[in-house]
Order: structure tokens, then C-alpha cells, then sequence
């Protein structure tokens, strides 16, 4: 038996600590805290916690506070707020200031919170998992054992591929075996997991307790369906995404390229990212939806000094443009719109732009709407109309860089996963 993730609720309240410690101490090793100070204290003694679930309404340190000060502590830390007040403010703040994963309301329902902390648990996961491989790679890279060996400028399989002198290679390793247990390459920490699960078939054989080499394959093993099924979709719309990304680079490779430039497809992703999203401005593309020429016009004038600003007055204009390949590197939309609200914007564009930080715009905030959009893992900021222009510029700064981010490592873990399986 491996040992279990840590999990930290913090509430001043002992009989909701109590209740939660007895939904979750069977899968986690609970850690409690009555205040922020004291949760704050036992995250820098335990830095590998999990997930930290917080009551919103605390003395001496709201629940907020409270996880954005986790969020400089432990970045791959779930913040998950729980209240059981209809706290606007305190919803406005979750998403600008802590970025919680969920927002839960007060009472809870077991099975349902069990999900979201399943889902969370299996982000922190894909989180701490990306991150090693980024050390590894870099370790790599570093090594002077590495760079002193000699690398061949061409595969084994090219046709007119020489052997270099006193060099003997191994062989070359049959991909099938690996590829038969899913009939498909797996394109996520989830999914090579979940291929090595017991078929149907072994059901009916005398049961023999069976031995994890991982905690990851032990969670797994349990992993609620629904919590699957929501990660999946997002990694299709994630895998769709990064093909279109990629037939753009193609285009351009095709149109663009003089004897001098190298491949596109072979450029570094910060390059890739600056020749896909921004526009021939030289600036970072963002797109603005409005119903209201007038709101659009002022963004427009207010940021086009700093942005490409691509705007629509409906909901549906906004859908196909960025079904046409066209990237951007932030979604700013209004919430009342006629036809099709902000909200039902931001989950149609999700499939279409799933990396793509979306901030939300608007002069009536509505608590449920926006709790909504948080727990679908869909509001990246929100804004209050009339605008202050320090944060709304703050906020696009940040959305583009995360933007950055997020396609850069695409990117990376999308040529990790070619030359995996290349021969």
C-alpha cells in the first residue's frame, strides 16, 4: 500500500472539519486547520499537499486570502473554496485573486464534492507529472555525459544512412508491443494509467489482491468515471486544437518559407507562438465580444496599442472566426448578449479554444452564472464594467502569458510524444 496524498481543510467550524475529514480519510491523509495562519503553518512543514479545501468566511483570514497565499507556497496545490453564503464579492475574488479549481456551496453533496476532489486530485497529478518531465528533460540537456557523446545527423532508417566508425547501435525496437494495449499511442498520464487496467475477462478467476507499483495506478484504478469523462474531453479538445495549430504551421511553412528559413514546424515554441498569435501587427491577437458597437469601439481604441484587437458583436460571429483558425491569445467577452450569453459563449469556445485564457466582462454579475463558468474550469478573470484600465490590463498581461505558457508546453509534450514513437 503506497502512502496516501495529503489533503488540508481548513474551517473554523469543528463539526464541518469533522465531517469532511470522515468523507475523505479513507483515500487522503487529512490534515486540519481552524484558521489561515494555522493552514498557512502546516503547508510550509508539508509542501507536497494535494489539495486544500477552505471554508470562505474565517476569522483573522478569509478563505480567498487564504488560498492565493497557497497558491505563492504550493503553485500545483487545488484550491478548492467552500462557503455556504451567496458571496458575490467572495466569488469575484476566487476567480481573480486565489484562481481556485472549484467553488463549492454549502451544504455539499458528498458524492458530488467527491468528484470534484477526484478531478482535482487527478489535475495535481498531470500537474507534478509535467513538471518532472520537464527537470528530466532539462537534466538531459545539462549533462555533460550527454553533450560529450556523439549524436548522428540522421536516423538509421534514412535511406543512405552510414554507420559512423567504432560506433555500433542498438537495435531497433518493435513499437507494437507497446502500442497493442490501447491499439493507440497514450497521449496522457491518465490514459497509460487506464491501459494497464484488468479486462472483463479476468472477473470470473478467483480474486487475488492486487499489488500497485504506483500510487497514480492505485488512484486510478478507483478513479470515479464522470471524473474521466470530463478529463478526456478536455484532452480531445486539447489533441483538436494542436492539429489545427499544426496545419497552420504547415500553411505558413508552405507560403512563407525562403531558402533561408528553417522549417516552422521545427521552430522553438516561444517562436511558434509569437508567429501564430500575434498578428502582422507584431502584436499578441485577442478577441473582444460585444453586442455593443460602442463598448467595442472604446476597447479597441483603448488597447490597440498594445494588442491585434479582433471584435464581434455577436456570440456566434466570435465562435467562427475562431473556428477558422484564427488564434488568439486571449477571449474577452460581455456577459448579456442577445441570442447567446457570455456564458454559453465561453462553454461552446471552450472545445475550440480550450488553452486560451477567457475573461468576462460585464455590469451584471451573477452569482450563480459565474460560479457556474468557474467549476467548468472556464472563467480565467472577471471584469466589472465600467472597466478599471490598471486591472483590465493587468489581466490581459497575465492572459496572454499563461497563454504563452500553455501553448509552449503543448507544444513540447506534442514533439515528446512523436519522437516517442518515430523509428
Amino acid at each position: 500500500m503506497h502512502s496516501k496524498p495529503k489533503m488540508l481543510i481548513v474551517d473554523d467550524e469543528p463539526n464541518v472539519l469533522e465531517s469532511l475529514c470522515q468523507l475523505f480519510d479513507f483515500e487522503f491523509h487529512v490534515l486540519t486547520a481552524s484558521d489561515g495562519q494555522m493552514a498557512l503553518s502546516l503547508l510550509q512543514h508539508h509542501p507536497e499537499v494535494a489539495i486544500v479545501i477552505s471554508d470562505q468566511r474565517m476569522p483573522g483570514m478569509s478563505g480567498v486570502e487564504l488560498l492565493k497565499h497557497v497558491k505563492q507556497l504550493a503553485p500545483n496545490t487545488m484550491r478548492i473554496l467552500l462557503t455556504g453564503y451567496a458571496d458575490l464579492e467572495a466569488v469575484l475574488d476566487s476567480v481573480n485573486v486565489g484562481e481556485v479549481f472549484r467553488y463549492v456551496r454549502k451544504p455539499w453533496v458528498a458524492e458530488t464534492l467527491k468528484s470534484i476532489v477526484a478531478l482535482a486530485m487527478a489535475s495535481y497529478m498531470l500537474r507534478c507529472q509535467k513538471e518532472n518531465r520537464n527537470k528530466q528533460n532539462g537534466a538531459v540537456l545539462q549533462s555533460p555525459l550527454k553533450q560529450s557523446q556523439p549524436v548522428p545527423q540522421r536516423r538509421r532508417t534514412d535511406p543512405g544512412f552510414v554507420l559512423p566508425p567504432n560506433q555500433v547501435l542498438p537495435p531497433i525496437p518493435d513499437p507494437l508491443p507497446q502500442r497493442r494495449a490501447t491499439d493507440q499511442a497514450s497521449s496522457s498520464f491518465e490514459e497509460e494509467f487506464l491501459a494497464h487496467q484488468a479486462p472483463d475477462q479476468f472477473l470470473k478467476l478467483p480474486q487475488v489482491e492486487r499489488v500497485f507499483e504506483s500510487f497514480e495506478e492505485e488512484f486510478f484504478a478507483s478513479f470515479r468515471e464522470q471524473a474521466i469523462s470530463e478529463l478526456k474531453k478536455f484532452e480531445s479538445f486539447e489533441e483538436e486544437f494542436f492539429a489545427r495549430l499544426n496545419l497552420r504551421l504547415a500553411q505558413l511553412e508552405s507560403t512563407l518559407k525562403s531558402p533561408r528559413q528553417p522549417d516552422a514546424l521545427e521552430l522553438p515554441p516561444s517562436e511558434i507562438f509569437n508567429k501564430v498569435f500575434y498578428g502582422r501587427s507584431g502584436k499578441p491577437k485577442i478577441l473582444i465580444v460585444d453586442d455593443e458597437v460602442r463598448v467595442l469601439s472604446a476597447l479597441s481604441e483603448l488597447l490597440s496599442s498594445d494588442y491585434d484587437v479582433l471584435t464581434c458583436t455577436s456570440a456566434d460571429a466570435a465562435l467562427d472566426i475562431l473556428e477558422h483558425s484564427a488564434f488568439v491569445a486571449c477571449i474577452l467577452t460581455d456577459m448579456r448578449m442577445p441570442h447567446k450569453s457570455g456564458c454559453d459563449f465561453l462553454s461552446e469556445s471552450q472545445s475550440l479554444a480550450p488553452i486560451v485564457p477567457k475573461i468576462l466582462m460585464t455590469a451584471f454579475s451573477d452569482v450563480e452564472h459565474i460560479s457556474s463558468l468557474i467549476n467548468q474550469g472556464l472563467l480565467f478573470r472577471h471584469i466589472e464594467k465600467p472597466w478599471d484600465v490598471s486591472k483590465l490590463s493587468a489581466s490581459l498581461q497575465e492572459a496572454v502569458e499563461v497563454c504563452r505558457q500553455n501553448v509552449e508546453r503543448g507544444l513540447k509534450v506534442h514533439r515528446e510524444t512523436v519522437s516517442r514513437y518515430s523509428f
